[in-house]
């Protein structure tokens, strides 16, 4: 390692500028990549194409209809009543425009409802809402009774108070950039109109297309806005801390080259940006800012111990080379081992993060020291002397009063350990939004008044052809129906046996006694054949019935749930098929239940990914310190410190969503590096220049106590930063992740001296100490 540190350092000192050169033309020949990077904000993007509940939900569309739902909700305020001609009118001229969404492939509201009239000479299958009797004496007062006592309608498209109904599009969104943002913004656009129009109509949307939308919208404005914030917030503590612009501009010139050089890399290699991957910048500038902040720091320490340039930059990377190749090796692996994650995204996270570590060791380790050198900064003592006392004062009082520091620090560390009994990792889609968001405002008011934003759909495959017309097969559909209805957790439920027993009904001249499935095959085939013939174009029934009619969806819609809830409704409700049900197989899926399925693997994934993450980086210390002593002792105060942040995050009542997995691996990396840091210069000192275990803790702390102290300060405030996000999974990310940092270099600061000055090697004999010394 020291002869790299010399064979770089002389390169930098002969040719400056050649390689400053050098350095920019790896981003220019990187560059063209970006315009390969693309934003995909569809949700299968979180599965790999054979995922089992991806493999089922695509079945499923392939069965009966390819399509996505939105929802939009049409609310009577200021007193208007909903069944009034002109409310009612709005309805029915919003239902005919919004057939204007793109990629719209149905639409279904309470004004063109299929509804069956009988009298004594015919039977009509009309819109339930008919707009030239709009204004006929009665009739909206009798539209209103039908709808309320409608099983198809009421909750669902009707609020209990009659003042909100829905209206439900299915979108067949296209595998291209940008679909479903064409869609929300075009349903905006009619939302918006008809607000303008109509004063007493407050309309909001929801279902899983905007769901997908807010994902894309927040994680892009995410990007527009706490990037340069945080840019902005590094540029004002380096400004601060050297008192020189021309410092700044080294580590800022670094840090954009890196973002530049890793995601010119990254278009190459055809990754794409998702909702959850799209922190990747956020992440790589801020470790390029704090590995530029220590090296620039170490450049005018030496510029203060020796009087030329050339003797600085020596200085720099004999006092880097080994620490900052470490670390950045072992925060490689930790953003690595996020390919072993089920999830796409997250994989990609993983990739596109260690190419922006690798740069940031590149620029950093030769960029800064060249830039550095051939401004001819000098160094400003007045940002870092003061840190640099106080340190030393840290370490003097650690080694005078080192039992009773431990004592202090083990009891304090250890209560939040506690908290760990209570660690739960669950997610809530629509609480991933924050109060006050668009998306989250109108999916709370959705579940609130109808019957919710969630659903949950069930194939009853028969297996036979003509099967969903057999009395048996119906009669256990009704029962799974009712018992579905008696779930706490479910408000609605769509089931084909509604429509066969209101057309029995009218086929008997509206008998209540009649309101059943028929009690032959035939003759529930003749309702379904007699349905399907009067069903007007855009209505049809092939969103219910497969072609072979051997098989039937039915469609429970529940409020906003988190993934543990969702999975408990799956799996008890296939529990109660299998015990109560014969004559078809089913099991519960959707795009929610994918996701809850998913992160119920991502707490199995993420012990994985920490014990792999563990167990590489323990074996990369292990050799490259050249000692099974040192290397578990350097793995110490790295794991205890997520331990504790996670159990102040439990005690504080919060739960871990999709954040969890990432957290791991993003911090036990980069956590690793004081402790590197710190270890390699306590060694130089008690192998190398023979000092004391306390002397060698003292002069540790004095040296480059500061830098560990600022970089922390900034990878914290980085991470911070994200707590300013509307996506909760970013907030979770970057309070959790500073609160790690900020424990880290408590555990860095107290835990590691105490243990090395406990088990740590013994210095050297005097004589073998001059002996290395008369060599050098």
């Amino acid at each position: 390692m020291n002869r790299l540190a010399l064979t770089l350092a002389h390169l930098i000192i002969a040719a400056p500028k050649r390689v400053i050169a050098f350095l920019l033309l790896m981003p220019v020949l990187l560059s063209p990549g970006l315009q390969y990077i693309k934003f995909n904000d569809d949700y299968r993007v979180y599965f790999s194409k054979d995922n089992v509940d991806l493999v089922a939900w695509e079945n499923l569309l392939d069965t009966y209809s390819r399509t996505d739902p939105l929802i939009v909700t049409v609310e009577a305020t200021q007193g208007a009543d909903l069944f009034s001609p002109e409310v009612m009118e709005a309805v029915q001229r919003l239902t005919e425009e919004l057939w204007q969404v793109d990629f719209v492939t149905r639409v279904d509201s309470i004004t063109n409802f299929q509804h069956i009239e009988a009298d004594a000479e015919e039977i009509l299958v009309e819109d339930l809402v008919v707009p030239e009797k709009l204004h006929n004496p009665g009739y909206l007062s009798s539209r209103r009774t039908i709808a309320e006592s409608e099983p198809r309608i009421k909750d669902r498209m009707l609020s209990s108070d009659g003042k909100v109904t829905a209206i439900y599009l299915q979108l067949m969104i296209p595998d291209k950039e940008n679909a479903i943002a064409e869609a929300a913004a075009k349903v905006r656009s009619i939302r918006d109109g008809y607000e303008q129009r109509y004063a007493n109509l407050d309309i909001r949307l929801g279902g899983i297309v905007m769901l997908n939308a807010a994902f894309d919208e927040y994680a892009r404005a995410d990007m527009a806005t706490l990037f340069p914030l945080m840019f902005l917030i590094f540029m004002v503590i380096m400004a601060l801390l050297f008192r020189s612009w021309k410092v700044t501009l080294c580590i800022v010139f670094s840090t954009i080259l890196t973002v530049f050089s890793a995601f010119g890399v990254t278009g190459f290699l055809g990754i794409e940006f998702s909702p959850h991957s799209s922190i990747a910048p956020h992440v790589i500038l801020t470790i390029s800012v704090a590995v530029g902040i220590h090296v620039a720091l170490s450049y005018l320490f030496g510029r203060a111990r020796y009087p030329g340039r050339d003797d600085a930059v020596k200085h720099t990377l004999q006092q880097n080379i080994y620490p900052v190749t470490l670390t950045s090796l072992t925060t490689g692996i930790g953003f690595l081992s996020m390919l072993y994650s089920d999830v796409p995204p997250f994989q990609h996270l993983g990739v596109m993060c260690a190419l922006g570590v690798l740069f940031a060791y590149i620029n950093s380790m030769i960029l800064i020291p060249a830039s550095m050198m051939l401004m001819n900064i000098q160094r400003d003592q007045s940002a870092t002397s003061v840190i640099s006392q106080l340190c030393k004062a840290l370490g003097e009082f650690l080694v005078r009063r080192k039992a009773l520091v431990a004592v202090v620090f083990l009891g304090l560390m250890s209560a939040p350990l506690y908290g760990l009994r209570y660690f739960t990792i669950d997610d809530h889609p629509v609480k991933m939004f924050e109060k006050g968001t668009e998306f989250r405002d109108d999916a709370d008011f959705i579940d609130q008044r109808l019957a919710g934003t969630t659903t949950i759909h069930f194939s009853l495959d028969t297996g036979v052809e003509q099967g969903i017309s057999d009395p048996v097969f119906l009669q256990d559909a009704e029962a799974f129906k009712q018992h579905l209805l008696d779930d706490p957790m479910i408000n609605h439920v769509a089931s084909l046996t509604d429509t066969l027993k209101r057309v029995n009904k009218s086929l008997h001249n509206g008998d209540q006694a009649f309101y059943k499935t028929a009690d032959s095959q035939e003759a529930n085939a003749q309702a379904l054949l007699f349905y399907e013939a009067n069903l007007p174009f855009g209505q049809e029934i092939n969103n219910e019935i497969n072609i072979a009619k051997s098989s039937t969806r039915m469609i429970a819609t529940i409020s906003s749930s988190s993934s543990s809830e969702i999975i408990n409704l799956v799996d008890r409700t296939h529990q109660w098929l299998q015990d109560n049900v014969h004559s078809f197989k089913s099991r519960g899926v959707s795009v929610l239940v994918m996701f809850s399925y998913m992160i119920e693997r991502l707490a199995d994934n993420m012990i994985i990914n920490a014990a792999l993450a563990t167990v590489l980086i323990g074996l990369v210390l292990t050799l490259t310190l050249g000692s099974v002593r040192l290397g578990l002792i350097s793995m110490a105060p790295n794991l205890a410190p997520i331990l504790v942040a996670f159990g102040v995050w439990s005690l504080c009542g919060g739960s871990l969503d999709f954040a969890a997995v990432l957290i791991f691996a993003m911090t036990l990396g980069v956590v690793v590096d004081d402790t590197v840091h710190f270890i390699s210069k306590y060694l130089r000192l008690t192998r190398d220049q023979g000092m004391t275990p306390n002397e060698a803790v003292v002069e540790t702390f004095r040296s480059i106590g500061p830098a560990l102290l600022i970089s922390t300060v900034v990878l914290s405030v980085g991470f911070l930063a994200f707590s300013l996000s509307h996506f909760h999974m970013n907030v979770t990310l970057g309070i959790m992740s500073s609160l790690t940092f900020l424990i880290a270099l408590i555990f860095d600061f107290i835990m590691l001296p105490l243990l090395l000055l406990a088990f740590g090697p013994k210095p050297k004999p005097a004589a073998e100490t001059l002996k290395n010394t008369v060599t050098a």
